[in-house]
């Protein structure tokens, strides 16, 4: 095992920002982090990069215990959400500048940034400035900055929020893809489902300072631990603290003919919003009598106020393996 918190704890003041975090991290492996704002994620990195000092629990790499250790000895690079480049410094400067400070001999320092040059693939932006390039490309020199240093583990924190959506979805990809090339293990922090789902092998959900949740990206999706991780991450119909149902058990009628079948359920609702999504007609639909909401797929178009019936089998009903309740308790 390359990297493991043991029942990690940060508090601010009074203030438990990390209860207990355990997670595990495998060489090469991709570990998506995913929470809502304020759930802890950029604490938990900064405390593994040992920018922020633990008040309880161990942090382990390779085994061996560097919770005591400062930032600069542990094999730890941590990208923020702004590439953070130097504006007077160059792209080859400011990429071997770790190198630099480390006391890397000059030749091979270039040759290092050379290499990381093609790597990311902007050969012949040597000597420009992180003004003249995009923000797709200063993400780009930011991470070859922290690869070159070669670290064990890379903590990314949100390094797309600043891109535009289609660019995101681009540079995401190819980042994936480098460090599957190169090897490099990494925690992937989002508040991003489809990000989430796309850039780890793995995936843990946090909220409120705890990790409610770890598995493969569609034993999440599909098999909620319980009501947050679901509202969070699945698709579908939470309702209440021991019951979902899947999104696509869910059919929309406008007629109760459905509903008088046998091992049939149904909830009225009110169309809010209607889009187009992949070449779905979609529609969000509010459910007054659970005071939720549900967005999926429709059959027909739907005009916003139109009243329609969620319809769906009791056998497809899944029952969360832990309520919220005995998660706040533990």
């Amino acid at each position: 095992m390359l990297l493991q918190t043991v029942n990690l704890i940060k508090k601010f003041d009074h203030r438990v920002v990390l209860g207990r975090v355990n997670i595990n991290l495998w060489d090469g492996e991709i570990l998506s982090l995913i929470g809502p704002s304020g759930s802890g994620k950029t604490t938990l990195l900064k405390c593994i990069a040992g920018l922020e000092p633990v008040s309880g629990g161990n942090i382990l790499v390779r085994e061996k215990d560097v919770t005591g250790q400062k930032a600069n000895q542990r094999p730890v690079v941590m990208m923020f959400q702004q590439p953070l480049l130097f504006p007077h410094l160059t792209v080859m400067e400011n990429i071997i500048y770790g190198l630099k400070i480390r006391g890397t001999e000059k030749k091979t320092m270039m040759a290092a940034g050379e290499e990381m040059l093609q790597k990311i693939e902007l050969p012949g932006y040597t000597r420009r400035y992180p003004f003249e390039l995009s923000g797709g490309q200063q993400q780009r020199v930011a991470l070859a900055r922290a690869l070159i240093m070669k670290p064990q583990i890379l903590l990314l924190d949100e390094p797309f929020a600043s891109l535009d959506p289609e660019l995101r979805s681009s540079i995401r990809n190819w980042v994936r893809r480098l460090l599957k090339r190169e090897e490099v293990a990494a925690i992937f922090v989002t508040h991003d489902r489809e990000e989430a789902m796309i850039m780890g092998d793995r995936l843990a959900v946090m909220i409120r300072g705890r990790i409610l949740q770890e598995g493969s990206p569609f034993e999440v999706y599909k098999k909620p631990a319980n009501r947050d991780v679901a509202e969070l991450f699945s698709d579908g119909l939470v309702l209440d603290d021991r019951r979902f149902v899947p999104v696509d058990a869910i059919t929309v009628s406008d007629s109760e003919q459905q509903v008088n079948k046998d091992g049939f359920l149904a909830f009225k609702g009110r169309v809010a919003a209607n889009w187009i999504k992949a070449g779905h007609h979609m529609i969000r639909v509010e459910v007054p009598e659970l005071g939720r909401e549900v967005s999926l797929p429709a059959s027909k178009t739907y005009s916003v106020a139109e009243e329609v019936l969620l319809v769906f089998p009791r056998d497809r009903v899944y029952i969360f393996p832990q309520n919220n309740l005995e998660m706040e308790m533990e």
